[in-house]
């Protein structure tokens, strides 16, 4: 994916302070500021990591399939 012209260096940044939000439990600071990031970096190649972080902002980490099918694959690896 193609940078969105504005300097790469930025998006870090953003990305990051969002992260602390979440950190912090404030899920509707975390969600405006993923909001933010997709029409400032609408081409960044964080854009479909955001896109997912934002689908499952709040979720419990069972509720979120992606995650769950992982673990059901950990679990069998090594069995025989």
């Amino acid at each position: 994916m193609k940078n969105s012209g504005k300097p790469r260096r930025l998006a870090f940044p953003v990305h990051d302070r969002i992260h602390l939000c979440e950190q912090r439990r404030d899920t509707a600071k975390a969600g405006q500021a993923y909001r933010t990031f997709l029409v400032k970096f609408p081409n960044d190649e964080l854009r479909p990591s955001v896109e997912w972080e934002l689908k499952y902002l709040g979720k419990d980490i069972d509720d979120i399939p992606e995650l769950t099918t992982l673990g059901e694959a950990g679990t069998t690896e090594g069995k025989k």
